[in-house]
């Protein structure tokens, strides 16, 4: 129970939650089930047969696939530490003929969702707004998050003392845990700083596997230290055991008072007052077109995560496509990419190029009835090509830059 309120008040979670990222919770609610899957393919002696192990486990990875795509990503990850401490050679050539056998009918259960990331080419599995520095990714968390407080520092601190004392008993364990952790960790922060190809860059599919394995390595520390603690003589287990009980008090009551203040991106009073004017426009339907600069990250609310960025004019943005709302414009489970989006490349990069002075007429099609900026947030060149532009008018509200484009088609 402690490892798993280390799980859930991780980073990653909290980040999740804040942003209302529903395809990165289904991730972090299914990370367990994965992690058990792939323990189970390279055991000696695994619990049930082949086919019966294949058939659920490519069942389970095309559910987790269709929500978040970069479950790939994950899987891929936890699938090294696997094999890389499996206790045989033979367990390993078992594992992997297992493992791709269930990749194979993952693949083809999720077809539709395989098909659009195979058309996104480098996009389908990128998640852009996820930018993060080292220490954002030890702390499991991503852009100085609701969940990146220095509280959460204590979670891998209390792994590492968990890996030092953990019992003979569980030590494979706590090596393909401590290994797979930090993987996550290096390849969170490299994915978020941009060092990672864009085809294999999402923090949070990272990031949510070294959540899950420090809090593992935790529970096994916990499960070595603390069983007969009282009945033995004063020594370097309870050391131990103290210098865990402390951390996790810390982890624990730091990330649950920020979960209490709610400190959430998203939510009431977190909306700025100038968008009011967008909300309150028309009771048709339409589209809200963010821009600022490039980066990851997330707009303001309820902007959201960016989807794309773009280059254009001696200029570099990235933008978002949302409702009125905030919601995003696709369904879940969708990259970003495909003719819309390439259209829409196409006509930002005529507006920032400096190319027209009709960006309104060109982003009707789209329905795009606004574009919002945070006036710190746009690169002074690109908002001169907006401002420029004869048929977007520009509404004098504090906090935020918004232009209307009357010319959008419901």
């Amino acid at each position: 129970m402690v490892a798993a309120g280390c799980y859930g008040l991780s980073g990653v979670a909290m980040w999740s939650f804040s942003e209302g990222r529903l395809p990165v919770l289904v991730l972090l609610a299914g990370l367990p089930w994965l992690a058990r899957k792939v323990s189970a393919a390279v055991d000696p002696s695994p619990p049930v047969s082949a086919r019966r192990w294949i058939v659920g486990a490519g069942l389970g990875a095309a559910v987790l696939g269709a929500f978040f795509p970069a479950v790939a990503l994950s899987g891929l990850l936890v699938v090294a530490g696997a094999l890389a401490t499996a206790p045989s050679m033979r367990a390993r050539i078992r594992g992997a003929s297992w493992l791709a056998a269930a990749a194979l009918l993952a693949t083809a259960l999720a077809a539709p969702v395989t098909w659009d990331v195979v058309r996104a080419g480098s996009r389908g599995l990128a998640d852009i707004g996820t930018g993060s520095s080292l220490a954002d990714a030890l702390r499991l968390g991503i852009g100085g998050s609701a969940g990146s407080w220095m509280s959460a520092f204590a979670f891998p601190a209390a792994a590492a003392v968990a890996l030092v004392f953990v019992g003979q008993s569980f030590g494979r364990h706590a090596l393909r845990a401590a290994i797979t952790g930090l993987g996550g960790v290096y390849l969170g922060w490299a994915a978020g700083a941009g060092h990672l190809p864009a085809a294999i860059a999402s923090a949070p599919a990272y990031l949510g596997v070294a959540a899950f394995e420090f809090a593992l390595l935790i529970g096994l520390g916990l499960a070595s230290l603390f069983p007969g603690v009282g009945s033995l003589s004063f020594g370097r287990r309870h050391l131990g055991a103290g210098l865990m009980a402390a951390l996790l008090a810390i982890g624990l009551s730091g990330q649950a008072v920020r979960a209490i203040e709610g400190s959430w991106i998203v939510g009431r009073g977190r909306i700025p007052a100038a968008y009011a004017v967008v909300k309150q426009s028309s009771s048709l339907p339409f589209r809200v077109l963010w821009v600022g600069r490039s980066g990851g990250q997330p707009f303001v609310a309820p902007g959201g995560v960016p989807e794309r960025n773009l280059s254009a004019g001696g200029t570099t943005v990235r933008f978002a496509v949302r409702l009125q709302s905030g919601a995003s414009i696709l369904d879940v489970g969708r990259p970003t990419a495909g003719r819309g989006y390439e259209a829409l490349d196409r006509v930002l990069t005529d507006i920032l190029a400096g190319n027209t002075q009709h960006g309104g007429a060109l982003l009707a099609p789209f329905a795009i009835s606004y574009i919002v900026a945070s006036p710190g947030d746009l690169p002074p060149a690109a908002a001169g090509r907006l401002r420029a532009q004869l048929d977007l008018d520009r509404f004098p509200t504090p906090g935020l830059i918004i232009l209307r484009n009357e010319k959008a088609v419901p």
